[in-house]
């Protein structure tokens, strides 16, 4: 019975995959107009396999433009068949789409929409940097045809508002704006486009500092989304009113009109605003001096940011609050936290918002962001250490005392022991002064895994700590850096410290955000005029210079 339903199955995928041909060799007969209008027109399958009959066509008659409308029509059918944006298939037949059509002069379609299409498509992945790149190819690429024009100077507007450039994108936004509005206006977008428009407009003129107008438009896309009865829209503009009225310094307007938007968002999933709601109803409440309530908000923002890994720059402010919070209430395990947070959140905006880059030493720059983590993760080793001791001696005194003789005891006989090897490693020095090969190169070794590990950006290195590491006295350790790397100590170590700091800055990195002060700290100088002369004693010149020079060539 089983083998007869083996057999039964394998007959009908043969079956199938028979009709499956005769139906591709069918459609290889149809012209390329029938086969596109099927791709738009016809059932999921019949959509495939015209795609695929296209392009084999295509590539039959190696036509370069039939080939790039192959691979366009492919992605079209797979999406019309999952039901889904595939952000990677985008991707992928839009390159092939580009390769056969970025010499084409004029063309109507292409590459303009495939260049816009992976805009799109790295814009969903919150890489803004090559959404506006590919954008910007799409418009340039771009052969007057007005639809993709204004589609293209929304997308880039939208984009500069992410970075930051509120002047460029209003310049932008309003041309589609003005258009979407003309009397000649030919039929671009729907309304929920236009209400979008208005929506990313408002939050332009608002970050621009013109109140006024971001108000005026706030305004008329509320009364265009009651009047077209969308609830998305009115929420949207409700939320960007409240917004706007923590800038107009009307807090208690704040708490009137966010909290209606709320439930809707979660509903909706809209965490984006979700978060900006539980924002600015923190920074309302701190202002009215509701530090419990405005702690609820901010920490709500951070849980989200958790959740989704990405959160708008203007929302940054939360974290300086919930640390300087939890460091005044001396809770150090809550202030490391919030401070790792703003860490990570600090590294997505340097990838994805260039512009926050200028901004992110607000108070909180990240020279002191990791100074205060390691301080704070030292007080909790330490406090927590304590704990393991307070606990021990309340339940156990007596076995502690004991075991405290017994560590005392072997630090005596161990401090002797090594007193006496001391003692006649040096008096074995006085009698032979040459250091023996085996000595030499064991020390060479271990050299070698000190700078391998960085142990050099250590601000507390020494000759004597390094030495009773290296399980040797100073004598040997300071010849065999004399004869083997012909410097002192101090020069060995400073020398070490800049060839890094030069190739961090080579390799941009982010010590080239850094102060000068930043940098000798960070790689374990002092102070800065150490840091100076040891810089110029190496290269020839001031680190201030250097790092012009560096920043310019990146």
């Amino acid at each position: 019975m089983p083998h007869k339903n083996i057999f039964i199955t394998i007959l009908l995928l043969l079956c199938v995959h028979s009709n499956y041909a005769q139906t591709l060799d069918s459609l290889l007969l149809k012209s390329y107009d029938v086969l596109s209008d099927n791709v738009y027109k016809a059932d999921s399958l019949t959509s495939f396999l015209s795609a695929k009959a296209y392009l084999i066509k295509a590539r039959i008659e190696k036509d370069s433009l039939k080939l790039a409308y192959g691979f366009y029509y492919t992605l079209v059918s797979n999406q019309k068949n999952t039901g889904i944006v595939n952000d990677s298939l985008i991707l992928k037949y839009c390159d092939s789409t580009i390769s056969y059509s970025k010499n084409l002069v004029k063309h109507k379609f292409f590459p303009s929409i495939p260049y816009a299409l992976k805009g799109g498509a790295y814009y969903s992945k919150y890489n803004f940097k090559k959404a506006l790149h590919y954008y910007l190819l799409a418009l340039e690429t771009n052969n007057f045809n007005i639809v993709y024009t204004y589609r293209l100077y929304y997308s880039i507007g939208v984009i500069k508002v992410h970075f930051g450039n509120y002047k460029e994108a209003l310049s932008l936004l309003k041309k589609v704006y003005n258009h979407n509005n003309s009397t000649k206006r030919k039929v671009l977008f729907d309304k929920e486009s236009d209400l979008l428009t208005v929506f990313i407009m408002s939050h332009a003129y608002l970050k621009n500092k013109q109140l006024d107008s971001a108000a005026y438009y706030y305004d008329q896309g509320y009364k265009e989304s009651l009047y077209l009865k969308d609830k998305n829209f009115k929420m949207f503009f409700v939320l960007g009113k409240g917004v706007w009225q923590y800038y107009n310094e009307n807090y208690q307007a704040v708490l009137d009109s966010l909290p209606k938007t709320q439930q809707y968002l979660i509903e909706k999933d809209q965490i984006a605003n979700l978060a900006f709601s539980h924002c600015f109803l923190g920074k309302a409440h701190a202002k009215l001096g509701n530090k419990d309530k405005a702690l609820l908000h901010f920490k709500k923002v951070d849980s989200l940011f958790i959740d989704e890994g990405d959160l708008h720059p203007d929302l940054r402010d939360t974290y300086p609050y919930l640390i300087n919070h939890y460091k005044e209430k001396k809770d150090y395990k809550n202030q490391l936290k919030y401070t790792n947070n703003l860490l990570k959140l600090d590294s997505i905006y340097l990838e994805n918002y260039t512009v926050i880059q200028n901004d992110l030493n607000k108070g909180f720059d990240q020279v002191n962001l990791r100074k205060e983590k390691e301080f704070l993760e030292k007080r909790l080793r330490k406090q927590k250490e304590n704990r393991f001791w307070l606990y021990g001696v309340l339940g156990l005194v007596t076995l502690i005392v004991g075991i405290l003789v017994v560590f005392i005891w072997r630090d005596k006989k161990h401090l002797k022991t090594n007193e006496s090897a001391i003692t006649e490693n040096l008096s074995r020095t006085k009698q032979s002064p040459e250091l023996s090969n085996i000595v030499k190169e064991a020390l060479l070794q271990k050299l070698a895994v000190f700078e391998k590990r960085e142990g050099y950006l250590d601000p507390k290195v020494k000759i004597s700590t390094l030495a009773k590491q290296f399980k040797t006295n100073t004598r040997y350790l300071s010849m065999v850096i004399n004869s083997c790397k012909g410097q002192n100590f101090s020069q060995y170590i400073n020398d070490l410290r800049i060839d890094y700091i030069i190739k961090q800055l080579n390799s941009g990195t982010l010590y080239q955000k850094y102060s000068i002060e930043g940098i000798s700290m960070a790689i374990g100088f002092k102070n800065t005029e150490s840091f100076s002369k040891a810089f110029l004693k190496k290269t020839g010149s001031y680190p201030s210079q250097y790092l012009k020079d560096t920043v310019k060539i990146n």
